[in-house]
């Protein structure tokens, strides 16, 4: 049976609108995204971030979006809606949680990366390096507080998949925790979270990382038709699509297809 969708629109990489991979949710939304999620002949009902302190730091903005997309989470919940949110960067994932609380959730994570520093294993810094560590209450916690994500995941309930570029430091602490690739079993509620370069660069060039190795379209799709079957699927994240990357667009009708298996 098909499912009433509310997709959310973030249109930000680090709070900067628009830029690299935050032009991707606009992106998508022009090629389609609306239509693919209607039901009954309609195009989902679409609601857009904004930035309301233009004058605040990176860590300001990220937390100023968050609270927002918890906010239009909860909403969605509330209506009866799934809430798909189109983000650039995946430390969107946290805010999309934070409003599935106080669900006993799980997590489904596709990506290239599992996402799982902790600044002190991190060489860069960067925040979505840390994004599933942070979902699980290993680091940020201030920032986890400050979006209003109360209580992390636990780990036995993270399924990881598709990771193909795995760091030092990373790995190790993989191995160290309860996280498998297996479906989350005696959960209330399913986040799944989809970064685009899941996909094998062959079918999916607009993205920032572009190892070989990736996932087919047809298994990234019959995953997520298969999350959107058998599990409580409650929440869906799709990040880091960078248009500009991919002229003849297609990530774009990828990512469409993807979109779809959610309702189909």
């Amino acid at each position: 049976m098909s499912r009433s969708v509310a997709l959310i629109i973030a249109p930000f990489h680090m709070g900067l609108e628009g830029s690299a991979v935050g032009a991707g949710p606009n992106a998508l939304l022009d090629a389609g995204a609306d239509r693919v999620l209607g039901s009954r002949g309609r195009p989902a009902q679409v609601e857009h971030m904004r930035l309301r302190d233009a004058e605040c730091s990176d860590i300001d903005a990220v937390v100023d979006i968050g609270r927002q997309i918890r906010q239009a989470v909860q909403q969605a919940r509330n209506k009866d809606l799934l809430p798909v949110v189109l983000a650039g960067n995946c430390n969107s994932a946290i805010a999309t949680l934070a409003g599935l609380e106080p669900d006993d959730t799980g997590i489904v994570w596709l990506d290239a990366h599992p996402d799982f520093h902790v600044p002190s294993t991190s060489r860069s810094g960067f925040l979505d390096g840390m994004s599933l560590a942070i979902a699980v209450g290993h680091c940020h916690e201030d920032l986890r507080g400050r979006i209003g994500f109360g209580r992390p995941v636990a780990e036995k309930k993270v399924c990881l998949l598709g990771c193909r570029d795995i760091e030092d430091g990373e790995r190790e602490r993989l191995a160290a925790s309860a996280i498998s690739d297996q479906p989350p079993a005696g959960v209330e509620a399913v986040y799944l979270h989809i970064d685009i370069d899941v996909l094998d660069p062959t079918e999916s060039p607009g993205v920032n990382f572009r190892g070989p190795g990736g996932w087919s379209l047809e298994r990234v799709c019959a995953t997520v038709k298969s999350v959107a079957a058998e599990l409580p699927l409650a929440a869906v994240n799709l990040t880091n699509y960078r248009p500009d990357f991919d002229p003849e667009g297609k990530t774009a009708a990828a990512a469409l297809r993807i979109l779809a298996q959610l309702v189909e």
